[in-house]
């Protein structure tokens, strides 16, 4: 065989951009948390995760912290406030039911609410 055989391919050149690290790379660099560009790579790429993770046990503490709409709250008449019973015309008032969902009352004792404590009953 002639082993004085050369392919004369046209070598096509390699992206500098792709050599050169990024300035977030670079600083994980710097701070020594990897020794080259793919190290730092794999670190941001576990930052990136342990962010991700963070986010989504942050919204799920608060999603199961908060409280339910008062309009899904049970409300007991006795225990309302001076200053709500003094909103509510005494005849609505004495219709109420001595515990009730906001959300059930019929329609008719609703539109009798005044319309600021309709929303802050959430119906």
């Amino acid at each position: 065989m002639d082993e004085n055989i050369r392919f004369d391919e046209p070598e096509y050149m390699r992206s500098t951009a792709l050599d050169k690290p990024s300035w977030l790379s670079s600083l994980v660099i710097k701070v020594g948390l990897a020794k080259d560009n793919a190290g730092a790579q794999k670190v941001l790429l576990v930052v990136l995760v342990l962010v991700v993770l963070a986010t989504v046990i942050v919204l799920w503490v608060s999603n199961a912290s908060s409280a339910p709409a008062l309009s899904s709250q049970i409300i007991i008449k006795s225990e309302i406030p001076d200053n709500i019973k003094n909103e509510i015309p005494p005849a609505v008032f004495d219709s109420l039911p001595p515990e009730f969902y906001p959300k059930d009352l019929p329609q008719s004792t609703v539109n009798q609410l005044p319309s600021d404590l309709r929303q802050q009953f959430g119906i």
